[in-house]
């Protein structure tokens, strides 16, 4: 099943007082509901496609599954996807989900309690800032989605070389988890990578980068305070504001390294 990322809508322009009739891009958003263990977990509001990457890598950062061998099975249909688990589904009560800062307002299940269980990150992992740069510059022109609508956040993982996993998607937590649900189903080493996002860097999503392992996070907006504080604390690169050759590096600088 494949669905478009983008719809064509007809709409009336405006340019210094002179109107006409045009046709625009305009960014898919559709509603994915995730079935765990054939019990219906949540819905979320998203970008099609990489349905199935967006549902393992939401149960990756929400500590569902651990690894690909605890998916049993794995089902997409018209707007849901069934996900069949290895074992029990240790999912908490509603009244332990939160109301994150997501776009749309994301559900998480282990948010804040969860934090107190992650551990430290001990990461050798060290890159030239001219590197960082050229990654961020070579992301922001990887969204061919964004470049057509304007609407739509990007995530990527990258090993300094290039990018091993990408994805776009109306909502900036959404295209993190497409990307690390791509790493899954792949069998893309996350340990010692760069995460790559257009979006502003929250606590909700330093944790998922923690959660895979991955050592500095790189983005064009900036970090929110909490996300400052636990990346000293967890051992994570944070750099914001990563804009033609200049960036603001918030937490673990040592990683990366300037002339």
């Amino acid at each position: 099943m494949r669905l478009d990322n983008k719809e064509k809508v007809k709409i009336l322009r405006v340019d210094a007082g002179e109107a006409s009739w045009a046709d625009d891009a305009v960014a898919a958003e559709a509603t994915l509901t995730i079935y765990v263990g054939g019990v219906e977990l949540l819905s979320l509001l998203y970008t099609p496609p990489m349905a199935v990457e967006l549902a393992l890598g939401y149960l990756l950062s929400e500590g569902l599954i651990k690894c690909k061998d605890d998916v049993s099975s794995l089902v997409l249909r018209k707007g849901s996807v069934l996900v069949g688990l290895n074992g029990a589904v240790p999912v908490s009560a509603p009244a332990a989900r939160v109301l994150t800062s997501g776009c749309g307002g994301g559900i998480t299940f282990t948010y804040p309690q969860g934090i107190k269980q992650i551990k430290k990150l001990r990461s050798g992992l060290t890159v030239p800032h001219e590197a960082v740069t050229a990654l961020a510059n070579r992301f922001r022109k990887e969204s061919s989605l964004f470049e057509e609508t304007g609407g739509v956040h990007s995530a990527a993982l990258s090993d300094e070389a290039g990018f091993l996993a990408f994805a776009e998607d109306i909502g900036r937590h959404n295209a993190v988890d497409k990307v690390f649900g791509k790493c899954l189903m792949d069998g893309i080493d996350t340990r010692d990578k760069i995460l790559l996002t257009t979006g502003r860097i929250s606590s909700e999503i330093l944790l998922k980068a923690v959660k895979r392992a991955v050592p500095v996070i790189v983005s064009r907006g900036a970090p929110t305070s909490l996300a400052v504080t636990l990346a000293d604390r967890l051992g994570v690169t944070l750099a914001g504001f990563v804009r033609g050759r200049r960036m603001n590096i918030y937490t673990h600088h040592e990683r990366v390294k300037v002339k």
